[in-house]
């Protein structure tokens, strides 16, 4: 009875609601489509005919007269054939016939309340199609997929009426392995909410004005740098993206692969290469022993890894230098702080768009049989080490990856005590991985 009443109110909606009016692009323009359900179209909590600044009109107005930000959200709409399923509804046809250049896709909050109905697979399936269908559409297109945000009690009758643990499970884990495998754009909406929960009505589902405003500026700034700036030849735009984005790792012999069976195949930039598809060029600038330091005993600065990666002019620099620095005889932690923006600065010398990800060096252990870690590596150094270059990332606005924090614990992914093994490499490029592509993709 509870379905059925949910069902026969959503269908009521949908009814006293104006289907959205489809513009499709001039000549010209960039088009962006954005299809959900009543988010994307924008109710007002309690207010089901009303609908003012919605998340599409704030990013239209961004964005600026050369763009056309069509909604074609129909309030109600599910992703799957077991409740309102927008496949089924001639928005969905419009917003394919249109072939836009981007598609920013949100369905899962009415999915998520069809209780026994409700099928995991399902779910995925049709989000893969509905990828699909809009890359057939336009080979050429943007995807953007948004993890849908959480729900709250309603203020009236304190009650969640959608499955919040779904949301925040199932739902938003399929559209983050959704994005990645298809390679799109991916907005985590939900986590975004949970920090703001002020966005969200007096009916725990729906936006306020305010909430609808904060949701299009936020959207807007994922996605901006993938659409042209000047919209006077969208063909160079294009032309433009089909190059790989180059990725340079630059570090010691954990860059380099040291203690992995097969260098060439399992170090981190191998891996990463790999999970990143043919859309990047990872290039290893690994140097073993590397020092940051020029007072190193083996400066990286004077290798021929560091010439070949200035060479690169990758757009982007992976950075990983300190387990060296921090052997006794070389560790100096004011030096080893104040060099860090010498090494920045010659990477941006000749190429001052690239950016920079920066990591901590990772653990050291004592190997089994040994006294000491090897090397003469003291970890109280690289406690110093990443300290620095946490503060680093953030006084120049780098993001940070912590490998330190995340091999705590860990020494059976080590073969020496410093160099990774197999195991290791594979784990923690995984979590180089899922770090960095929110910066890359």
């Amino acid at each position: 009875m509870r379905r059925f009443i949910s069902i026969v109110l959503i269908l009521c909606l949908i009814l006293c609601i104006e289907a959205a009016e489809t513009v499709f692009a001039e000549e010209n323009s960039f088009s962006l489509i954005c299809v959900g359900d009543s988010l994307t179209f924008g109710v007002i909590p309690r207010t089901p005919g009303k609908r003012d600044i919605t998340y599409p009109d704030t990013m239209a107005k961004l964005l600026g007269d050369s763009y056309e930000v069509l909604n074609l959200g129909k309030p109600g709409a599910s992703l799957t054939e077991a409740g309102v399923c927008f496949r089924n509804r001639p928005e969905y046809q419009q917003s394919i016939d249109a072939a836009a250049d981007m598609y920013i896709i949100m369905f899962g909050t009415n999915d998520s309340n069809l209780w026994d109905l409700w099928d995991e697979a399902a779910f995925e399936n049709d989000l893969n199609n509905m990828v699909d269908t809009y890359k057939e559409a336009n080979p050429d297109t943007i995807i953007v997929l948004i993890a849908p945000p959480t729900v709250l009690p309603d203020e009236k009758t304190g009650e969640i009426k959608m499955d919040k643990s779904l949301l925040e499970g199932t739902i938003r884990d399929i559209v983050k392995r959704v994005s990645e495998e298809k390679r799109t754009i991916y907005i985590d909406m939900y986590a975004k909410t949970v920090e703001n929960p002020e966005w969200i009505g007096e009916d725990g589902i729906h936006f306020t004005q305010e909430g609808y405003t904060a949701f299009g500026e936020f959207v807007y700034e994922n996605i901006k740098d993938f659409v042209p700036t000047e919209i006077n030849s969208i063909d160079e735009f294009e032309i433009e993206e089909t190059h790989p984005i180059v990725i340079g790792c630059v570090g010691d012999s954990i860059t380099f692969g040291s203690g992995a069976e097969k260098r060439e195949e399992d170090s981190y930039p191998a891996l990463l290469q790999t999970l990143l598809g043919d859309g990047y060029e990872v290039d290893n600038f690994g140097c073993s022993g590397g020092t940051l330091q020029a007072e190193g005993d083996n400066p990286y600065r004077i290798r021929k890894p560091f010439d070949r990666s200035l060479e690169a002019k990758a757009q982007i620099y992976i950075i990983m230098l300190g387990t060296n620095d921090c052997k006794e005889k070389n560790w100096n932690p004011e030096r080893y702080e104040a060099q860090w923006p010498e090494l920045l600065d010659a990477y941006k010398e000749g190429n001052p768009d690239v950016k920079f990800i920066l990591m901590t060096p990772p653990h050291a252990y004592i190997a089994e049989g040994k006294d000491s870690i090897a090397f003469d590596i003291h970890e109280e150094y690289l406690d110093e080490a990443a300290e620095i270059v946490t503060r680093i990332g953030e006084e120049y606005d780098i993001p940070v990856v912590d490998i330190r924090l995340f091999t705590e614990d860990k020494p059976e992914w080590f073969v020496d005590g410093i160099h990774p093994n197999n195991e290791g490499y594979k784990v923690i490029t995984q979590y180089i991985y899922d770090s960095i592509l929110p910066y890359v993709a």
